[in-house]
């Protein structure tokens, strides 16, 4: 919201009201911005980036849930192989 508000975005309209280079802005942040330790504080880092970190944070998510679920079924097979 402060990036926002230091680029004159208008927070009270929708989306599809505001300007290409605002949209642009928002999906894709400020040109400047490098990463999330050199400019992360200081520059808005778009919908697109925080999407694309967000998606490494899920797939992270299924793969632990996936090893869970092994672990358990081989667990399962190895009380059932030995009754």
């Amino acid at each position: 919201m402060k990036y926002a508000k230091k680029r004159r975005i208008p927070l009270d309209v929708p989306y599809r009201s505001l300007a290409p280079e605002q949209k642009h802005w928002v999906l894709y942040g400020d040109t400047d911005w490098i990463d999330w330790k050199k400019t992360g504080k200081t520059h808005w880092y778009g919908v697109k980036v925080f999407f694309d970190w967000l998606e490494t944070k899920a797939y992270k998510m299924h793969i632990r849930v996936l090893c869970r679920a092994t672990a358990r079924t081989r667990r399962a097979r190895r009380a059932t192989a030995r009754a």
